[in-house]
This record gives structure tokens, sequence and C-alpha cells, in this order.
């Protein structure tokens, strides 16, 4: 059993390259950068990676048997193939193209859908009708959550004021509507005959509004402490998001990453003349947006501690 990738211009809608990948070649994912396309060689227990600007594969990794519905970390920096005949979620080191942990899933893991802060991914037991909840930090399973028959194919839609999952029920011609806030069922909705692949459609990336406090210079030891902002989208707290501290000029002082309340704190130690710069002059904090998010930005003041 042969397998190939097409690379198709959207320009022309013709397809410019055959690529030759391993057996069985199904599921396709595109790291963020678009340097790399991954696919899931469902017949040789193994995930081909092309090079997308040559067309050539730079790698062949080995992973558990019959993997399908893969996906990319938003970072880059690892690749959640579910093995369906493995009973397990393959997690790749993109760094070192190998496996770096192997996580136990069901029966038939079928699919994986990973959140925006890449702190989370869903995926999908064909055998028992459920979603694993799997934490990316420490590669456990930390719950399960029932849906229609022999799921397959999983998308999110992840957005202020709910985020949802979309499940593709093989074996019950339907979607189930997942709140992710509370993992239940909110709707059913009847599709043809085995559903297998699904995804959401774009969402218009959200406004955010920055607010930065008030930072304190020590003199000893000499530093910024508590530089500090919030974010939000329309009032709602954005966790799990990088903050940028600069001097007003635009040199970094540090960053952050912003917690459950949306917000992120950092200290800094420049020198000297930095110190007095950002004293007198306070400080920047950014907020650089992606898919969901709009960029954001705010000016902090400082007080001498």
């Amino acid at each position: 059993m042969s397998g190939t990738v097409s690379v198709i211009d959207t320009a022309s809608g013709t397809v410019t390259a055959t690529v030759a990948a391993g057996p069985g070649a199904e599921g396709l994912a595109v790291s963020p950068d678009g340097s790399r396309v991954y696919a899931a060689d469902t017949g040789g227990s193994s995930v081909t990676v092309i090079d997308a600007a040559t067309d050539a594969v730079v790698a062949t990794v080995p992973v558990g048997a019959t993997p399908v519905g893969l996906t990319v970390a938003p970072d880059g920096k690892h690749v959640y193939v579910p093995d369906y005949n493995g009973a397990a979620l393959s997690v790749i080191d993109t760094t070192t193209e190998t496996v770096a942990a192997t996580v136990p899933i069901g029966g038939r893991p079928h699919s994986a859908a990973v959140t925006p802060n890449g702190a989370t991914v869903y995926v999908t037991d064909a055998a028992s009708g459920t979603v694993s909840v799997v934490d990316t930090a420490t590669a456990t399973v930390t719950s399960t959550f029932s849906v229609g028959a022999a799921p397959h194919g999983i998308a999110l839609k992840i957005a202020p004021g709910g985020s949802s999952a979309y499940v593709a029920n093989f074996g019950a011609a339907s979607v189930s509507i997942v709140d992710l806030a509370s993992d239940a069922i909110t709707a059913t909705v009847p599709v043809g005959n085995n559903p297998v692949d699904l995804a959401v459609s774009v969402i218009k990336p959200a406004a955010t509004t920055l607010t930065a406090g008030t930072a304190y210079l020590s003199l000893l030891p000499l530093g910024e402490a508590g530089l500090n902002a919030t974010l939000t989208s329309g009032g709602v707290p954005v966790a799990g998001q990088t903050i940028t501290f600069t001097d007003v000029d635009g040199r970094a002082l540090c960053h952050a990453t912003t917690n459950a309340s949306g917000k992120a704190v950092c200290n800094t130690a420049p020198g000297l003349l930095d110190s007095v710069s950002v004293l007198l002059c306070g400080y920047q904090a950014a907020y650089a947006g992606n898919r969901y998010y709009l960029p954001s930005s705010a000016h902090g003041n400082t007080a001498l501690l």
C-alpha cells in the first residue's frame, strides 16, 4: 500500500508536486510557520516529515500502530499522534524528530486537537465513545467525557465567552457539540452516515485590552519589581498568553505568561541607566496576539520603593 502527498497550488488549483510518504498516508498537519508538513503513515506506523519549501522528506518518525488524525502544537515544538491500533497518543519532539512521550488513550484513539495555548490536547477514542483530555505539561490524561458512538474527527472553537469541541461520531451519523467549560454535550447535530473529519470556520480574532499597573524600583538590589499587565477580551480574562515588557525605547526588560485572571507579572534587573529611565518614563507592556486574539499594548508607571 503506497502513500503520497499531493501539493496543490491554491492560486491555480493544480497539483505542483507529489511527495512519496509512508504506506497509507492519511492524516496531515502543518507547522504554524508553514515550514513542515507531517503525514500520518497509517500503514507504516510512522510519521513522514516533509520540508514544505523543497517538498522533500526530511525525516520518518516511528510511532505506534496505525497513526491517524495528528495535530501540531501552536508553538510547533510537538506533534500529537493518535495511534489507532496502539491505544496511545505519541508525542513527537520536533527538534529531535523523535517520540518524547507516549500517553495511554482508551482503545482506538483516532484524532487529536490542541488548544491555542498548547496546554491541552483532546483525543477521540472510537472504542469507548469518549474524548480524553490530555495535559501537555505532564503528558497525562486528566479527564474524559462521553460523546456519540465511534468518534473520529475533532475540531475546537476557542473564543471569549465560551469554547466548544465539535466531534464527528462515525458510528452515530452525528456531530456532538461539547461545552469545554463543563465537558457537557450542548447539542447533537444529525449528519450523513459515517462522518470522519470536520473543521470549524475561521473565527475573526477578538479585540483585547491590556492594562498595565504600577511597578516598583528598588535600589538595593537595583531593579524593577512587579512589572504587571492584565489581558482581557470583552471583559473576560485571557490566560496563557505571553506579555512582553520593555522600556519606552523598546529595550526588553522581561516577559511573563498571563494566569487564570489574565495577569502577567515579572521582575527585572537592568543597568543603572535603564532603571532610571524606567523610573522616570515608565514601561511598556505588549501582547503580540494570535489567530484568536488581536494585539494590544499599554503603558505602566514605576514608583520608587
